[in-house]
């Protein structure tokens, strides 16, 4: 039978030695030690922050740092916040899951398929996606670790939102492919974190040029990156060296922070003409929503969700567009737009369809270059959206025409709903007419 003196003297040692739990409690043999510097930062360091490369561990030593801190402190909490609930439930709780069913001594508690790890009712962890930062509210502990998962594609105001939780650890992990916000600022000399660097020249399958740990990059991943992108290119150096690009090479938009007009949306002001432009989901991505002031040309509000049901998006939209006066709005139409089109006319809204086809995606876009060039408009400073229009880029198609798109994995819901918010409020209050289904 174990004596409490010997419990206390393992929860010591596990509190005390990260790579000691991992290897001695998970069974994990294989690590490497950047792996066990994130634990031992999170040990050592109120605010650890993490951009590493595609396939370096990431993912697998934060959801064993989820089992670390609830074996080595009572009572504690554990809150996962992520983008997405796919990069949550199915990504980092796959992994705590799997570190938990592994465990070479049983670790307590009950794990469920949801991302929920339950030991009594002062101590478990759970994970989720929100839209909304007040739903982070609410969660209180002496030993409460907040992580945030995909990071660099986390909303600012989630972010602020966890600081008033007033957390124990915050552990901040994901790639470099954002140039604002905490995450990239803490990358970047901002005081508070501990900043942790992974390239993939870091893992031992790459140092070594064969397979040590599986699962991590290989030597065969970065040659053919380097073959398909170039060194240069900036998706090699944010997917291959975790480094940010300031301006990427081929980006679209050179002016991005000329137009960041505040750190705070301006408020509503009765009497003003707002109109909006609505992008809407498809797989994958998000429906992103811009309303803008049509005489100053400020973007004033914005909304960004996933995997919501139609009839609470359409709630959504409604409630936003009517509270800002319904002054018309533009909406991709293109394929599954249409019915959506009139779905939005018949709650009353002043909505029009913008078809992307024959080539009317590249005149938008176009449009959108000239005014943040001009900047002719403005935003406040939205991270995601900040970061959608710096890494936005041309790109050659194999019959050597050009394109613009973002990169492979990336998301451009912002861009364009900014392009089409720009194209309603026009370039002098009017509205290019040939590539629009209906009017006001």
């Amino acid at each position: 039978m174990v004596t409490l003196e010997q419990a206390k003297a393992t929860v010591g040692k596990i509190r005390s030695d990260p790579a000691y739990f991992l290897r001695e409690v998970l069974g994990v043999q294989r690590t490497y030690p950047k792996q066990v510097q994130m634990l031992e930062a999170l040990r050592d360091m109120p605010r650890v922050s993490v951009v590493g490369a595609n396939g370096t561990g990431k993912d697998f030593c934060t959801a064993r740092a989820i089992l670390w801190w609830q074996m080595s402190h009572y009572p504690a909490k554990t809150v996962v916040i992520g983008p997405t609930y796919r990069q949550v439930a199915d990504i980092v709780w796959a992994e705590a899951r799997s570190g938990f069913n592994g465990a070479r001594v049983a670790l307590g508690g009950q794990m469920f398929a949801t991302p929920m790890w339950k030991l009594d009712a002062d101590s478990f962890a759970t994970g989720f996606a929100t839209d909304k930062p007040e739903n982070i509210f609410g969660f209180h502990s002496p030993n409460l670790l907040v992580i945030v998962t995909e990071a660099h594609n986390v909303e600012q105001s989630h972010l602020d939102a966890i600081k008033r939780l007033n957390p124990s650890k915050v552990l901040l992990s994901g790639n470099a492919f954002t140039n604002a916000g905490d995450f990239y600022d803490s990358h970047h000399g901002k005081p508070g974190y501990y900043p942790i660097h992974i390239s993939a020249f870091d893992t031992p399958n790459v140092q070594q040029k064969r397979l040590v740990i599986p699962g991590l990059v290989t030597w065969e991943d970065v040659e053919e990156r380097k073959r398909d992108w170039g060194v240069d290119s900036p998706l090699y150096k944010s997917a291959v060296l975790a480094e940010f690009p300031d301006t990427p090479e081929g980006a679209v938009f050179r002016n991005v922070e000329g137009c960041v007009y505040g750190e705070q949306a301006e408020p509503y002001r009765p009497g003003r003409r707002y109109c909006w432009g609505l992008d809407l989901a498809k797989v994958g991505d998000y429906t992103w929503l811009t309303i803008g002031d049509a005489e100053t040309r400020r973007c004033v509000y914005m909304d960004r969700f996933n995997r919501v049901d139609w009839s609470l998006q359409k709630a959504r939209i409604y409630e936003a567009v009517m509270r800002y006066g319904n002054g018309g709005g533009l909406l991709d139409s293109t394929g599954l737009g249409d019915p959506i089109l009139e779905d939005l006319r018949g709650m009353g809204l002043n909505v029009r369809g913008y078809n992307f086809g024959g080539g009317h995606k590249k005149t938008l876009i176009d449009k959108l270059v000239l005014a943040i060039e001009q900047e002719r408009i403005r935003y406040p400073r939205w991270p995601v959206l900040l970061g959608e229009l710096k890494i936005y880029r041309y790109e050659m198609t194999q019959a050597q025409n050009v394109k613009t798109n973002a990169p492979s994995g990336f998301h451009d819901d912002g861009v364009i709903s900014l392009a089409l918010l720009n194209e309603c409020m026009g370039t002098s209050g009017s509205t290019t007419r040939h590539e629009v289904i209906g009017s006001y």
